[in-house]
C-alpha cells in the first residue's frame, strides 16, 4: 500500500463511529430503562387490578352464599306466620308451638312466635301459648305492631322486618317478622310475629375468614344494620348508614359491589365491597374486605418487582457508563491515531518525493563517469561501467518505490499480447544466464490467455526483475520461468536451484540489512521490494516459496482483467 493509499480516514472514521456508539448506547440504554420501567409499572398495575377484582368476586360469591343461608331462614319464619295467620282467620285455636316447632329454627333461631291482638296486647306464644304466664302486655307500641294496627296497616307483601329491638316477652334482643291478619271485610283481627336471634346471623358471619378487619352486614332497606362482624366481633347492630354509604341507595339493585370508604362513619377503612340481596326481601347481605389487607401480598410482590427494576436499572446504568467511557477514550485514541498517522502520511510522501528526486539527482554524475569511462583504458572502463550500471540500476529502482510510495506512477493498462512479451523476458536475460553457468527456460500452457490486461511496460519490468533475480542469487542449472492460467488470473512462477534458502523473505521489511552480507543483500532486496510494490500496484500478489534443499522459486498472481472498480487507463 502506499503512502498516497494509506487508510488516513481510517481513525477519523473511528472516531466518528465511537461517537455514534456512544449516543446509540445511551438512547438504548434509556429506551431500555424506560421500557423495564414502563413494563414493571404496567404490570404491576394491572397485577392491583387484578387482584381487586379477584377479591370483588370472591366478596360477591360470599355474598350470594350468605344470602342464600339468611334467605332459608327467613322463608321459614315467614311460612310459620302465614300459617298462623291462616289459622286465626279460620277461627281455629293457634297451635303455636306445634308451628314453631316444625320450622326447624326454635329454640336457637326463632326465640318466639308469637298472636297480638287487635287491641296490640299479647295473646300468646310459642314459650307461653295461652299468655297467663306473661299477661296481656301491650305491644301497640312496638313499631312491627304498629304498623300493621291502622286500617291500611299492610306494607309491602304484608311483611315487616324490624330493627332489632329488645323483647319485652323474651328479654333478648330479637329481629321482628310480623304480617297482620285481615278479616274477609278487611278489619284487622290482630298481628302475627316471629322473633329471630340476630346473633344466628353474627354467629355465621363470623365463621368467614375476611381477614382482621373483614366485615359482613345484613342490612334492611331502611338503612339500619341487623347484623354485623367486623374483625371477628359483633358491632354496629341497630345502628344506621351513613348518607354517603353506597347501600343507602334504594337496594342500589339485586346485587353489587364497590371499592370505597366504609358503609357508615363507624367504619372509615376502605374496603372491597359487594352486597346481595336476600331474595324478595327488603333485606341484603353486605360482604367487604379492607383494601390494604387483600393487597398485603401484592405490595410484597411490588417491593420485590421494584427491587428488580432498580438493579436491573443500576446494572443497565452501569454497563452503560462503561460501554461509554471506553468508547470516549477510544474516540480519544482514534483522534490521536489519526493525527499522527497524517503526520506520518505526509512525512513517508516527502521523503518518497526526496528519495526519487536525489535519485535523479545523483543518475547525472554517473552519466558523467560514464563518458569519461570512454576515454579509459578497456579494462578500467569495463570496471568503472559495471559499477555505474548497477549503482544506476539501484538509483532506477530507488526512484521506482519512491514514485509508487507516493503514489505518483500511473499506469497505463491495455489488452497486450502477452506470449510476445514473455518471449522479449526470456531473450533479454538469456545473455545473462549463460554467462552464469545457467539455462534459462521459458514454458507457457496452452490455457495462458493470448492477452492481459496490462501496462506491458511495467509487467516486463517486473518479470525481468524477478528473473532477474533468480538469476543473480540462484546456483547453477535450469532457472524456469513458467506462466500458467489459474481461474481468472494468470500466473507466472520463476523457479531456481539453489541452498533453499527463500529469496524473497515474505512478512520481513525488505529494507533491514542487519546481517552480515548486507552489502550483497541490498540488490536483491531492493529489486524485491520494487517487486513487490509494482505487483501490488498492478492488483497482483507476490509470493515467496521454498522448494526445499533443491532452490527456490516466486509466484507472481496477476487479474486477466482489473477488479471492478479498479484502475482505468482514463483514470490513470
Amino acid at each position: 500500500m502506499t503512502a498516497a493509499e494509506l487508510p488516513t480516514t481510517t481513525t477519523a472514521i473511528g472516531a466518528s463511529r465511537a461517537g455514534r456508539l456512544s449516543t446509540l448506547a445511551l438512547v438504548l440504554a434509556g429506551l431500555l430503562l424506560l421500557g423495564t420501567w414502563g413494563a414493571t409499572l404496567g404490570m404491576l398495575s394491572l397485577q392491583r387490578d387484578e387482584t381487586v377484582e379477584a377479591e370483588l368476586r370472591q366478596n360477591a360469591n360470599l355474598a350470594s352464599v350468605l344470602q342464600e343461608q339468611t334467605l332459608r331462614v327467613l322463608a321459614g319464619a315467614d311460612q310459620a306466620l302465614l300459617r298462623l295467620r291462616d289459622q286465626i282467620k279460620r277461627g281455629e285455636p293457634p297451635d303455636l308451638v306445634a308451628l314453631a316447632g316444625e320450622t326447624g329454627l326454635a329454640p336457637r333461631i326463632l326465640v318466639q312466635l308469637s298472636h297480638i291482638g287487635p287491641d296490640g296486647r299479647f295473646r300468646g306464644s310459642n314459650l307461653d301459648p295461652d299468655g297467663r304466664q306473661t299477661g296481656a302486655i301491650d305491644l301497640s307500641d312496638r313499631e312491627h305492631v304498629r304498623v300493621h294496627l291502622g286500617p291500611e296497616g299492610i306494607i309491602d307483601r304484608g311483611l315487616f322486618i324490624s330493627k332489632p329491638v329488645l323483647g319485652k316477652v323474651s328479654q333478648r334482643w330479637t329481629i321482628q317478622l310480623s304480617r297482620r291478619i285481615s278479616a274477609p271485610d278487611g278489619h284487622g283481627l290482630g298481628v302475627v310475629v316471629a322473633s329471630l336471634d340476630p346473633a344466628y346471623f353474627e354467629d355465621v358471619f363470623g365463621g368467614v375468614a375476611l381477614g382482621r378487619l373483614g366485615s359482613v352486614a345484613l342490612v334492611g332497606q331502611d338503612q339500619v344494620i341487623r347484623a354485623r362482624v367486623m374483625g371477628g366481633d359483633s358491632q354496629g347492630m341497630g345502628s344506621k348508614l351513613s348518607p354517603g354509604s353506597p347501600l343507602v341507595q334504594p337496594l342500589a339493585g339485586a346485587m353489587g359491589r364497590y371499592n370505597g370508604p366504609g358503609m357508615d362513619a363507624t367504619d372509615p377503612v376502605d374496603r372491597i365491597h359487594a352486597w346481595h340481596q336476600v331474595g324478595t326481601y327488603p333485606l341484603r347481605v353486605s360482604v367487604a374486605t379492607a383494601t390494604d389487607e387483600v393487597l398485603d401480598s401484592w405490595r410484597t410482590t411490588r417491593t420485590a418487582v421494584l427491587g428488580m427494576a432498580a438493579l436491573i436499572s443500576l446494572a443497565v446504568l452501569g454497563v452503560t457508563a462503561s460501554i461509554v467511557l471506553g468508547l470516549r477514550r477510544l474516540e480519544q485514541r482514534h483522534s490521536l491515531l489519526a493525527a499522527r498517522e497524517q503526520q506520518a502520511r505526509l512525512a513517508h510522501q516527502a521523503q518518497s518525493r526526496f528519495l526519487a528526486r536525489l535519485a535523479q539527482q545523483l543518475r547525472r554524475p554517473l552519466n558523467g563517469l560514464l563518458a569519461i569511462a570512454d576515454e579509459l583504458p578497456a579494462d578500467q572502463a569495463g570496471v568503472v561501467r559495471m559499477g555505474t550500471d548497477q549503482l544506476n540500476q539501484h538509483l532506477l529502482a530507488i526512484q521506482d518505490l519512491a514514485l509508487i510510495e507516493a503514489g505518483q506512477m500511473h499506469l497505463r493498462p491495455e489488452p497486450e499480447p502477452l506470449r510476445p512479451l514473455l518471449r522479449e523476458v526470456a531473450e533479454a536475460l538469456a545473455p545473462l544466464a549463460t554467462q552464469r553457468g545457467q539455462h534459462l527456460q521459458l514454458e507457457v500452457a496452452p490455457a495462458v490467455p493470448d492477452y492481459l490486461h496490462c501496462d506491458a511496460a511495467r509487467l516486463r519490468q517486473l518479470l525481468e526483475a524477478l528473473v532477474r533475480h533468480a538469476l543473480l542469487t540462484g546456483g547453477p542449472g535450469r532457472v524456469l520461468l513458467g506462466v500458467r492460467a489459474q481461474d481468472d488470473a494468470v500466473v507466472c512462477h520463476v523457479e531456481a536451484p539453489g541452498n533453499g534458502e527463500a529469496s524473497l523473505p515474505m512478512g520481513a521489511q525488505p529494507f533491514a540489512l542487519d546481517t552480515e552480507d548486507a552489502e550483497a543483500e541490498l540488490g536483491p532486496r531492493l529489486a524485491m521490494a520494487l517487486a513487490q510494490a509494482l505487483a501490488r500496484r498492478m492488483g497482483g500478489q507476490l509470493l515467496g516459496e521454498n522448494t526445499g534443499g533443491s532452490g527456490h522459486a516466486i509466484r507472481l498472481v496477476l487479474p486477466i482483467e482489473p477488479p471492478p472498480g479498479g484502475p482505468t487507463p482514463a483514470s490513470l
